[in-house]
Order: C-alpha cells, then structure tokens, then sequence
C-alpha cells in the first residue's frame, strides 16, 4: 500500500515521475532506428558452380548429382534442390531454423572441399552464397536517355555510380544494361601474308604494349618517389600507329595491316524503361547501416546529381512493390 499512498499524498512529485516516463517513452521513439527488413539470419545457402560449355545433362548428371550426394551428409539440412542449365550448376539448401547458419556455412565449405575431386577438371571452383537480408538491395533506379544511348552507360558511370558510392552508408552500386565500348581490330590476311606475319604475333604484340611498367623508385633525403611507364593505350589512334613488326627496316604500323573499329556491343544483359532501351542502378546498404536513413541520403545526393546529367536523361526511383521489377541472370526487364 505504500505507492498508492505515495501517489495520494505526493501528486505533484507523481505526476512529474509520469511526465519524465512520457517524455523518456517519446525520445526513445523518436531515436529508434527505423529498417525495412528485420535483423535475422536465414537458414539458407546454395552452392553455384560453374561448367563452362557444358550441357545442362552433362552439369546435372556430372556436377549437380555429385554435389547434393556430399551435402546431403551435413548435419541439420531440412531440405536440398537444385537447378542445372547449360554451364552452371545451382544446389540450394534449407536449415533447419535454430541452426547457425555460420557454423551451417562451415560445414558446407568442409563438405565441398571433399567434393572437388570428384568433379571433372574443366568445373571451377564451386562457390557458398548465403543469403542475407540485409544484403539485399534497398533502392534501383531506372535509367533511360534519348541521345545519349550509346554513351549513357559511360555518362552514368562517371556522374551517378561514383558519387553515390560516397554516400555515408552505402555498400555498393551495381548497373546493368547500356552499351559497352569495344575497339575491334579486322586483320588483313592477305596483308600478314605478304609481310611474313601471324595473327597471333600480332596480337601478342598489341597486349603486350598496353601494360603500365613499372620503372623502379628514386630516392633522396627526403621522400621515396615510385615510378612507372605509362604504356596503356590512351585513344584509338595510338593503337593505328602501334608498330607491330619492322620488315625490311621499314616498321609495319597496325593499320597497315588491320582496320580498327571504336564502337560499342550489348552485353547478354537488355534493359528496357518504359519499352525504350535504357540501363539499372542497383544500391546495397552496408552491413548495420540503417535502410531509411542511407535512402534519404541517397535521394538527396540525387538531387544534386540529376542537375549535372545531360537534359535528355531521365532517371526513375524504384523502391517498392507497387512498382514491378523482373530480374533473371541472362535478362533484366524494368518495367514501370
């Protein structure tokens, strides 16, 4: 009986132990962090491997089916899928939900490094993916232009990707889609043969010139200065006036002997906005960083992004589900 006393004879003193609960419960509120996913570990992993031009019959019955033999043997698995295509080998496990999934990890490693044996020379490596919540993406942005398309994937690199790398927060930004630049080099047969060359000398030549060399260090009293050679090439013309041979003490230039074409190829990745050709900006968050926080970051820096990109660019946010996003690893749709 000695609070409700307490309460009766003392109400100011109780109303003010009120108060400061109410004001405590309002700023804790305030201060709470604010996430889109909660902070829990999945009892999933799938083990990939790749099979480079091999059927998905040769990767099923060669890689998959050897794989899911040993797995099966790690302790505490729920459950084993897989998935095999031409080239790559996909074996998805499920824990059972308590299992530390780090220590469920471990095991798997242990088992694969059993399995590499057994599986053909020309298979890489097989690789754990855990998945993890908090390593999904948090923001995409979609990318289109109505001039810029070849260059856009370039333009977007340079004045939106790096930027926004630098946003406190922010693990990384992935794109996908847009041309890629490609210098194609069409030998002259008749040309080589003429002057007692091969395609693979020649090629070998222009490898070897596009390399940084390293030339030592000078020192003083003061300080150690590294140097090194720049031989990478710097523009199209330096490799038409790379000499690739010297026949009869006259030199043999690159473009006596091949055309070189600057131009640009799409990768096995399309994007398409809105129907049109454009390009996807993918964020991750950095482990413990909070969501909303690195979003509202983000947008802010795009503000001040979007002002220096050419007019023609237009750059959509997609960030949640009423929004349709469709991603597969040989195709990627954006449609919005």
């Amino acid at each position: 009986m000695k609070l409700p006393n307490f309460g009766v004879k003392r109400p100011i003193a109780t109303l003010m132990i009120f108060i400061a609960i109410l004001f405590l419960g309002i700023l804790s509120l305030m201060l709470l962090d604010i996430d889109l996913y909660p902070d829990i570990s999945t009892p999933f992993a799938s083990v990939v491997t790749t099979y480079e031009r091999a059927s998905a019959e040769d990767v099923e019955k060669n890689v998959t089916e050897v794989i899911e033999k040993n797995v099966s043997t790690v302790s505490n698995i729920k459950e084993v899928s897989s998935t095999s295509r031409e080239g790559v080998s996909v074996v998805s496990i499920q824990f059972e939900y308590g299992k530390d999934i780090d220590a469920a990890v471990n095991d798997l490693r242990d088992s694969l490094d059993m399995t590499s044996a057994s599986l053909p020379d020309e298979v890489n490596d097989p690789f754990i993916f855990k998945f993890d919540v908090s390593q999904m993406p948090i923001l995409f942005f979609a990318i289109s232009s109505k001039y810029h398309t070849k260059k856009m994937r370039y333009i977007v690199d340079d004045q939106l990707i790096q930027p926004l790398k630098r946003v406190p927060g922010v693990g990384s930004v992935q794109m996908f889609g847009g041309p890629i630049r490609e210098i194609r080099v069409f030998f002259n047969r008749e040309k080589l043969n003429d002057l007692g060359l091969n395609v693979y000398t020649v090629a070998q030549m222009i490898d070897s010139q596009n390399k940084n060399i390293p030339a030592g260090n000078i020192e003083n009293e003061k300080r150690d200065v590294l140097l090194r050679i720049p031989e990478e090439y710097q523009s199209v013309e330096e490799l038409r006036n790379l000499i690739v041979a010297n026949v009869r003490g006259n030199p043999v230039r690159l473009e006596d002997v091949a055309t070189i074409e600057d131009d640009y190829y799409q990768d096995n990745q399309f994007t398409r906005v809105n129907g049109k050709s454009g390009m996807v900006a993918m964020i991750q968050k950095q482990s413990g960083a909070n969501t909303v926080k690195v979003i509202d970051r983000v947008k802010k820096q795009m503000e001040k992004i979007e002002s220096n990109l050419p007019s023609d660019f237009d750059i959509q946010i997609v960030m949640d589900n009423s929004e349709f996003i469709k991603y597969s690893i040989n195709n990627l749709d954006i449609i919005i």
